[in-house]
């Protein structure tokens, strides 16, 4: 019996030894089976109880959990404390307007945001804008030379173009860049106001013989292209797209520049009834205009409709030897949009 008592102290010391570093233990390969002593029902060996239970509440091979310096894990917010705790930051707040650069804007094209943000301002000036338009209306000829007098007075016109707008920092006036084209035609009086015009020039003798010719104007179209510069003033507040006011502005403005385009006239020659001759020539001139518009925002555009006046004064020729020149008087419905 004592020896028994031996030989499992002896097989439990390196287990103890193994157990207090914090390692593993391997159990060694069995050994054989020995004989009971005399008296004993128990086997003596491997089969005896295992160590384990020797030590109560430890696991062979395996430190305490106790003995573990183990960080603890942080805390995962709750669904409400992501969305409105202090666990996201603030969003920061846009800045408006007035806290801008003078003249930066808030873009419909940026999502509500500053122009800053997306365009910037130009310099240090407003923001820059820009507007299809189409006019149409009466044109009158007038003047004391002949083309005036084989016309009749009343024509129509059509225009069409760009703008672009160049504001101050308040938004309430604009310099203006225009550029567009323009179709004009006038009726002649024809046989009721007959003129003699050169049809055609012959050299002869080292001179030039030019036959003249009696016919009376039938038509006349013009066909030019157009530039001018201008200004705008808005007279119920800012123009700048999405800064006007809600109820709706009103624009007067002014503007002078410069035509270059061809113009064709069709004559009956006189002796040739239902004849006709066409002459076509390159012809040039000048234009005052003034326009005033009723405007709505639209929210990114600006819809505006209104009239304008223009007076011009043009160089041509037409009908040499006799004088081409005359002015004329365009009475225009405008309507266009601003973005």
């Amino acid at each position: 019996m004592i020896a028994k008592r031996l030989l499992a102290s002896a097989a439990c010391v390196p287990l103890l030894a193994a157990a207090a570093v914090g390692q593993s233990f391997t159990a060694p390969p069995p050994t054989p089976q020995l004989a009971s002593p005399a008296g004993s029902s128990q086997p003596f060996g491997p089969s005896w109880p295992a160590p384990t239970a020797l030590l109560p509440g430890k696991s062979v091979g395996v430190r305490p959990a106790s003995a573990i310096d183990v960080p603890a894990l942080p805390t995962a917010p709750s669904p409400t404390d992501t969305l409105v705790g202090s666990g996201v930051p603030s969003l920061p707040t846009l800045p408006t307007v007035a806290d801008a650069v003078p003249g930066a804007v808030y873009s419909p094209w940026c999502g509500d945001t500053p122009a800053g943000g997306c365009y910037g301002p130009v310099g240090a000036n407003g923001p820059v804008t820009y507007e299809p338009y189409l006019r149409t209306g009466v044109s009158l000829i007038s003047g004391g030379g002949t083309m005036a007098a084989v016309t009749k007075t009343f024509g129509w016109n059509f225009q069409g173009g760009a703008r672009s707008l160049f504001f101050n920092p308040t938004g309430d006036a604009a310099w203006v860049f225009d550029l567009g084209l323009s179709h004009t035609n006038h009726r002649g009086r024809g046989a009721a106001n007959p003129l003699n015009i050169e049809v055609g020039a012959v050299k002869f003798g080292g001179g030039l013989n030019r036959d003249l010719f009696a016919v009376g104007l039938t038509e006349l179209r013009r066909t030019s292209f157009n530039f001018g510069l201008g200004r705008d003033y808005f007279l119920n507040g800012p123009g700048v797209v999405g800064q006007e006011p809600g109820y709706g502005n009103f624009r007067a403005g002014w503007d002078i520049g410069g035509r270059w385009g061809t113009a064709s006239a069709d004559f009956e020659p006189f002796g040739d009834p239902g004849g006709n001759r066409r002459r076509q020539d390159v012809f040039h001139g000048l234009y005052l205009g003034g326009q005033g518009t009723w405007e709505r925002p639209m929210g990114a555009w600006t819809f505006y409709i209104g009239g304008r006046i223009e007076w011009g004064y043009y160089w041509t020729d037409m009908i040499p030897p006799n004088d081409g020149d005359f002015r004329d008087v365009n009475l225009l419905l405008v309507g266009g949009v601003r973005f």
